[in-house]
This record gives structure tokens, C-alpha cells and sequence, in this order.
């Protein structure tokens, strides 16, 4: 299977399949970007870290009944490889190990996540408390758990395959402006003159390098 993953993200690069990766990227871009405006709408019922912690125990859970399976079968090698996936996400998804698979490493990264996690959760339930289980908690936990994350990462990781880390990476700095029109939206965050011109300039830029890395 991974040998596989591997031919396919080696295999020439047509330009619908360059043109479906950057839309991917854009996706996932688009996605990440919600975080930011979760994270204000949180901030005064949930505390970051117990913010940060249910974010990767949902995604653990959202992608556990497919990646499950792939983790049991290649156990003994993300064994040798555990520190791994800690490391640079999207640089090194293209030269994860041999034998792991696309889900179990995702899985893995995730899981942990939310271990490194664990030690300032309890500090945060310490001192702070914990959090009543509303809609308006539990909704917004759930979207960047499972959105954010989960479908996210599965979204990012295919953009990678099809146009590389280093062209899907040029898309990841659309994330301001995302955020900003986001914000504008949802928050009704004002946008004026200023933001508007460094949207310009954003777009632009990301517009030459995208398509500028071949």
C-alpha cells in the first residue's frame, strides 16, 4: 500500500491534476482558516489548551475506524518510527517511512498530539476548570475536530500528492486573507482600505508562486 502511495505521488503531473490539487490546498486552506474565528468565538467558555486538546481527541476518533486497521498491520513499524510524525507535517509527509500508510500516519499524528497535550489539559483543569457541554461548545469543537482536522489533513495530504509540499504550501499563505473575510462574515470584523490592498498583494503573490513551482 505504501509503495503504492508512493508511485502515485512520484507519477507526472497533468494539469487537471495540478489544477484539482491547488483547489484541494485551497480547501483545506480555506478550513484551517475557520480555526482562527472558532478560537474568538471560544475564547471566553472554552480555555485554549482544552480547546487545542478536544480538537485532536475528536479528529483521533473522527479517523479511527479507518485508520484502525492500517495502524494494527503496520504496528511494528510506526513503533521505530514514533517520533516521526512530531516533526514537520507537510515536509515530510512525502518521506514518511516505508510500511506507513497515509491513515495510520495520520492517526499517529493525532494521537500524539493529544498525549503532548495531556500534562497542560490537567494544569488547565486545574486552574481553570473545565467547560459546560453546550451547543455553542461542543459545535465549535466538533468543526475543528472533525473539519478542521480530520477532513483538513485528509484534504492537505491529497493536495501534497498531486501538486507537492512546496506548491500546496504557496496556497497556505491565502490563510490571512481567509481569515480576514472569514472574520468580516461571521464576526462582522470591519475591512477597510489597508486590509483590502494587503489582500490584493496576497492573492497576487501566491497567484505567481503557485504558478511559478513546477
Amino acid at each position: 500500500m505504501a509503495v503504492l502511495e508512493r508511485a502515485r505521488a512520484h507519477a507526472p503531473r497533468t494539469p487537471s491534476a495540478q489544477g484539482a490539487g491547488l483547489v484541494l490546498a485551497l480547501t483545506a486552506t480555506v478550513v484551517w482558516s475557520g480555526n482562527f474565528v472558532i478560537a474568538r468565538a471560544l475564547h471566553d467558555t472554552v480555555p485554549p489548551v482544552q480547546t487545542a486538546f478536544w480538537r485532536w481527541i475528536i479528529a483521533l476518533l473522527a479517523v479511527a475506524p479507518l485508520a484502525l486497521p492500517q495502524v494494527r498491520r503496520q504496528w511494528p513499524v510506526i513503533r521505530r518510527h514514533l517520533g516521526f510524525p512530531v516533526a514537520g507535517y507537510s515536509a515530510l509527509l512525502r518521506h514518511r517511512p516505508e510500511g506507513i500508510g497515509g491513515v495510520a500516519f495520520l492517526f499517529m499524528t493525532f494521537a500524539l498530539g493529544a498525549a503532548m497535550l495531556l500534562p497542560a489539559y490537567g494544569v488547565s483543569l486545574a486552574a481553570e476548570g473545565g467547560f459546560a457541554p453546550t451547543a455553542g461548545t461542543v459545535g465549535p469543537l466538533l468543526y475543528i475536530g472533525i473539519c478542521s482536522s480530520a477532513v483538513a489533513y485528509f484534504t492537505w495530504n491529497k493536495a501534497i500528492a498531486l501538486v507537492g509540499a512546496a506548491r500546496a504550501g504557496v496556497v497556505y499563505y491565502l490563510q490571512p486573507v481567509c481569515v480576514a473575510l472569514l472574520s468580516h462574515m461571521v464576526l462582522g470584523e470591519a475591512v477597510g482600505p489597508v486590509q483590502l490592498v494587503c489582500t490584493a498583494l496576497i492573492v497576487v503573490g501566491v497567484a505567481l508562486g503557485a504558478g511559478s513551482r513546477r
